[in-house]
């Protein structure tokens, strides 16, 4: 291939991997610095008043153990309630939601469907009684002995909104497993470097809590396939912060079957695309003028999903010259970042050894680019993933 066109294309691959490789680089060694996981330096735990906030469509296999661990939690502190919002439910959620001791709003239009509208219905129509601090949980986890101490100590008046820490229980096959292990690197490593560097860490759609004046202020109005990253960046338009509180534990169901982990990860990908497209220019103007946040933020649509990522860094490497450059730093932050995943997570000998399969995954993962696409359009459908074997709901 002619030099007049390899080294245009060498440069564009290294120009597409270098935020990302800066920002991985960057999140990792400050989630790895000594006291990265104090995240909750004051003492004094909030007294206000908590309402925990479970969407569910269609959860009547999840529902009743998800309500009673959060009623359960409720009990022990003594001032917090659980709402269930039954949204567009066939099935009977409603009715065991109540049985296992939760409140239930019940919403029904077919023709706006998505945790998004769930979520603005919900925030909209609790009575101000129901709490100041509203936890959002989604209908098939659990919440970790100490949870909720753990976010009432950093439910903290000059805070307006935060993210527990959301990870995933083991699944069966290499798919799930490695999904896991990413899942560590997005919800732990990165919030925890962010957090060590004064930034806001996001919002993951499970275990995050808003504080009611806030919604009064900004409302709930994110109704893409990915809402929690698109109610962050108004969030941070707003000049917000999510502060991540590691100690804080919610437990979720990862896809572990083909059709639920495609759609997931089709879902989840595509939607960070839109976004990347809708607000890419916003935030560059911002970045222009020097502003910190927008910058990391920015950064972070821009890192690519990390098996095309790979991809690129071994293109670059094989086109040398900068791309030798950009494939070498790429292997570095790419290396630190999986060790303080396997660092920091819940690592066990089995998570190793599907970590050993990864390019596997890697390629699976390259497979779902069309899909991806599709999910990046504006009109793109929120759809329900089947999680696992047990869920037969639709």
């Amino acid at each position: 291939m002619s030099a007049w066109i390899v080294e245009p294309i060498t440069w564009l691959i290294a120009a597409a991997t270098l935020p990302g490789s800066l920002l991985l680089a960057l999140l990792s060694a400050a989630a790895l610095r000594p006291g990265a996981r104090r995240t909750l330096a004051e003492p004094a735990p909030s007294k206000s008043r908590l309402a925990f906030v479970v969407p569910a469509h269609n959860e009547a296999a999840h529902i009743e153990t998800t309500v009673s661990c959060l009623v359960s939690a409720c009990t022990a502190d003594g001032n917090a309630e659980v709402w269930v919002i039954a949204d567009n439910c066939s099935d009977d959620t409603a009715e065991r939601a109540r049985h296992a001791g939760a409140k239930v709003l019940e919403r029904n239009n077919p023709d706006r469907r998505g945790k998004g509208f769930a979520l603005e219905y919900a925030f909209t129509r609790l009575p101000p009684e129901a709490g100041e601090w509203l936890i959002v949980i989604d209908a098939d986890s659990t919440l970790n002995p100490g949870f909720l101490p753990a976010m009432r100590t950093a439910l903290q008046p000059d805070r307006n909104a935060v993210q527990a820490c959301y990870l995933s229980h083991a699944g069966k096959h290499l798919r799930s497993r490695v999904s896991r292990i990413g899942q560590w690197g997005f919800n732990l490593v990165r919030p925890l470097g962010r957090q060590r560097l004064g930034l806001s860490c996001g919002l993951f759609g499970n275990g995050f809590a808003l504080r009611r004046s806030l919604l009064d202020v900004l409302p709930y109005t994110a109704h893409s396939v990915v809402e929690d990253l698109e109610y962050h960046l108004l969030l941070v338009a707003a000049g917000e912060r999510v502060h991540f509180v590691a100690e804080a534990v919610v437990m979720g169901e990862i896809a572990d079957t083909a059709d639920g982990a495609r759609t997931q990860r089709s879902r989840w990908e595509g939607g960070r695309l839109r976004m990347l497209k809708e607000h890419c220019f916003p935030l560059l103007g911002r970045c222009l003028r020097l502003e910190r946040g927008a910058m990391e933020v920015l950064a972070d649509l821009l890192l690519l999903p990390l098996g095309l990522h790979v991809l690129l860094l071994i293109v670059a490497a094989a086109l040398g010259g900068v791309g030798l450059w950009a494939a070498g730093f790429g292997t570095v932050a790419i290396g630190l970042y999986l060790g303080a995943i396997l660092r920091l997570g819940p690592t066990t000998p089995r998570d190793l050894g599907a970590l050993a399969l990864s390019p596997i995954y890697l390629v699976w993962k390259l497979s779902l680019l069309p899909a991806t696409l599709l999910h990046s359009r504006p009109q793109a459908a929120w759809v329900r993933s089947r999680r696992n074997n047990r869920d037969n709901s639709q």
